[in-house]
């Protein structure tokens, strides 16, 4: 299978030959082409290989926009009759109807040989789908939920190029690792880089994945993986943003980086460094030049005079255009003054 999955793989720079389509094109044809395999509940061996031919042929040949369809269309009918039973393969009819009868069925027919001259009639190509089956059944402990959010995760390389180039048997392992990962399993792991980048790789795809595949796996018979997969990505790529009260700056947003991805690790418990008492009062700046004195600090009397000034006039601030519409010309006591900046 390793052999064969290298022979069969598409070229990375399949598009360099192209002049008519590119690849947004190439993703808005994945993603209908997707809604067809679900369509027709056809098996995702169908669409996986679906996909392989139309960028092995696209590898080889350029075609004009007005034919994208028709090949993709028709890699999937090629795809259905090599991988589905006899009665589950759509007919030319339906093929037809599905492209509001802007083919004919000569057209299709045209199309296969094409398809099938290209390829050479290899079609047993090596799907990420037959591997994640292979993985599963020798590892014995995955569970359903842990297959559902893989397959998520691997439909989701098909409409990004770059995983052009990468084996279905790495797809496969790296998905179903982010997936163990994602649920708090760490029963198994492989310490490959090649496996770790990719996993990277698939999880920054998941930030914004298309509509298509998220409204496909929120379902409650894919047990809501999308929603799991989202709430996941929002928690490890939120900006997280605390006030530091000894800089007085912003810490920088967290990213998605390989530490986040391996295994958790026991980490030494953070030390911490008693100050000595100092019997002279904290002097604030602002304080002191509000007060006007100069060399030696102002007794403690002075200070919460001096305090209490401050507080009187924050909680006398007037804040214009706080909001659009809201709190215009309006009296802000310092709690609710607060809360309506971070709001």
């Amino acid at each position: 299978m390793r052999e064969l999955e290298e022979k069969t793989l598409p070229s990375p720079h399949l598009m360099s030959i192209q002049t008519d389509i590119n690849w947004k094109m190439r993703k808005t044809l994945i993603l209908w082409l997707i809604d067809v395999h679900r369509e027709y509940r056809l098996r995702q061996e169908t669409l996986y290989l679906t996909i392989n031919i139309l960028d092995r042929v696209c590898s080889k040949r350029a075609f004009a926009r007005y034919q994208f369809q028709l090949l993709g269309i028709t890699s999937l009918w090629v795809a259905a009759k090599y991988e589905e039973n006899h009665g589950k393969v759509p007919s030319l009819k339906a093929l037809c109807f599905v492209c509001c009868d802007t083919y004919r069925e000569r057209d299709f027919l045209a199309m296969e040989k094409v398809i099938l001259k290209e390829i050479q009639f290899e079609l047993g190509h090596p799907t990420p789908e037959a591997f994640l089956k292979a993985n599963c059944r020798f590892l014995k402990s995955i569970e359903e939920d842990g297959r559902c959010l893989a397959r998520y995760i691997m439909e989701n390389t098909l409409v990004h190029r770059r995983f052009l180039g990468v084996r279905p048997s790495l797809i496969a392992t790296a998905s179903l690792m982010l997936a163990e990962r994602i649920l708090g399993r760490n029963g198994w792991f492989y310490d490959d880089p090649k496996l770790i980048d990719c996993m990277a790789q698939m999880a920054d795809c998941m930030r914004q994945p298309p509509n298509q595949l998220f409204i496909k796996y929120a379902d409650t018979s894919l047990l809501s993986v999308s929603r799991l997969a989202q709430t996941w990505t929002e928690i490890h790529t939120r900006p997280m943003n605390p006030y530091d009260p000894n800089t007085g700056l912003l810490t920088p947003p967290k990213e998605i980086s390989l530490q986040n991805l391996l295994p958790f690790k026991e980490t030494k418990p953070p030390t911490f460094t008693l100050l000595q008492a100092s019997s002279a009062p904290l002097q604030p700046s602002h304080i002191t030049a509000a007060t006007g004195t100069t060399g030696a600090p102002p007794s403690v009397s002075a200070n919460a005079a001096a305090a209490a000034a401050a507080a009187e006039a924050l909680s006398s601030l007037h804040f214009w255009d706080l909001h659009a519409g809201r709190g215009m010309g309006q009296h802000f006591s310092l709690p609710s003054m607060i809360r309506a900046v971070w709001e």
